[in-house]
């Protein structure tokens, strides 16, 4: 079996979370037996509950969506449903800390061409051109990002973390909860300029900027219901926050649950999820 064949979100989330949508678009049914299963979170499980139902009209719409491994097997792409693969900006405190704190990056392996705009920016920030120039470039990097915000960030120079592929963000008027879909793959446990940056934080602060007031919470769905989060990483990776923020913001993390315990709470036969992205894709012919 060829690498990626067991993609968590084409095996796994699309097939479980467009069949209860399928069944009840509001989520009335099956989101409470869902929460119900987070093991952390209590108070911010028992706000989603009340909060996160019915579901927007919208968690229904759909777009045409690809990538190269859709391609294989579906040229012209799919239609999907927008709750799945939502791209969500950066948060805009943790760009500004990052073009602020160039040592703290990552800048081995990295292609910083002379030749390019991109290239001398960030060889300049790296401190390859000496101090002056370095303190000349975190100056231009957060006038910057003070422009364009994080939603304006996409393909910077200074913008050092990219947006967020949630694998399924479900909203209401009142709330917004993300589901991080994992399978035989893990929590990923850095960024490409951040080696501290693991997955969940990640999602815990995008998921916070994108509830725009509104209650959130973060749950990961795993194979074997293990929790892949630790208050280590959540310190290390909100260096630009306060610990009173960083003990909030893990408010908002409602751990983990297997696929066994979530199929079965919400009434999906677990035994019928196809096993591969072709047998996803195009049935077990």
């Amino acid at each position: 079996m060829g690498p990626g064949e067991r993609n968590s979100s084409i095996t796994r989330v699309w097939p479980v979370f467009r069949a209860l949508l399928a069944r009840d678009p509001t989520g009335q049914s099956w989101i409470p037996s869902l929460l119900a299963l987070a093991p952390v979170g209590g108070p911010m499980r028992n706000t989603l509950t009340r909060q996160l139902v019915p579901l927007g009209a919208q968690m229904k719409e759909t777009r045409r969506f690809t990538t190269k491994q859709l391609a294989r097997y579906l040229p012209n792409g799919m239609l999907l449903e927008r709750c799945f693969e939502r791209e969500l900006p950066p948060p805009g405190a943790f760009l500004r800390w990052l073009a602020s704190h160039p040592k703290a990056l990552t800048w081995s392996g990295k292609a910083l061409d002379d030749d390019k705009p991109t290239g001398r920016h960030r060889q300049a920030l790296a401190g390859r051109h000496g101090p002056e120039a370095q303190r000349q470039a975190i100056e231009e990097a957060l006038v910057a990002i003070e422009a364009f915000g994080a939603r304006g960030s996409g393909r910077r120079w200074w913008a050092f973390e990219g947006f967020t592929s949630a694998d399924c963000c479900l909203e209401s008027e009142n709330a917004l909860f993300i589901i991080e879909g994992k399978r035989t793959d893990v929590i990923a446990a850095a960024t490409d300029w951040y080696p501290q940056r693991n997955q969940i934080v990640r999602n815990l602060e995008v998921g916070e900027a994108a509830a725009a007031g509104r209650s959130f919470g973060v749950i990961v769905i795993n194979e074997t219901g293990h929790e892949p989060l630790t208050t280590g990483a959540l310190t290390k990776g909100l260096p630009h926050l306060s610990s009173a923020d960083r003990s909030r913001l893990a408010g908002h993390y409602l751990g983990a649950v297997s696929w066994a315990q979530a199929c079965r709470a919400t009434g999906i036969d677990e035994g019928r999820l196809p096993e591969t992205v072709q047998e996803a894709l195009l049935g077990r012919g």
